[in-house]
């Protein structure tokens, strides 16, 4: 996570968020095992633990954890509260979704690897990507 404020009025703030990198601090402090590389995590030592970490995410109080966010960087909020200016409204300028496939062993993702790779030469190009 990162967050950055503008430095002139309204002092808008981005923050973004890794999904990935929240969840593998969730394994992590829980004391699960898991192999990753990069961004990816490969495998887990308890799928269904990780599945109930990862609805957690969706499913936070993200108006409380991006208030505690901007409180924390913003030093004029108090002053902002003060005015009477109704706090922060929050919307998204950019979302991205992954949708992570799992396979039970490499040999079953060699099966069908070239079929993927495949697909995703025909069936997409420059102009879908945004």
């Amino acid at each position: 996570m990162h967050v950055r404020i503008q430095t002139w009025a309204p002092y808008s703030t981005q923050i973004c968020i890794n999904g990935r990198e929240w969840l593998r601090r969730q394994l992590q402090q829980d004391g699960f095992a898991f192999e990753r590389s990069n961004h990816k995590i490969l495998r887990v030592s308890d799928f269904d633990t990780t599945a109930r970490l990862a609805e957690k995410f969706k499913h936070a109080e993200w108006s409380t954890v991006l208030i505690r966010q901007v409180a924390a960087v913003n030093p004029l909020l108090a002053g902002i509260a003060a005015a009477r200016v109704d706090g922060y409204w929050f919307g998204t300028d950019q979302a991205e979704l992954a949708t992570d496939i799992l396979f039970k062993s490499r040999a079953d993702f060699n099966s069908i690897h070239l079929e993927l790779v495949n697909a995703a030469i025909t069936g997409f190009g420059a102009t879908d990507l945004r």
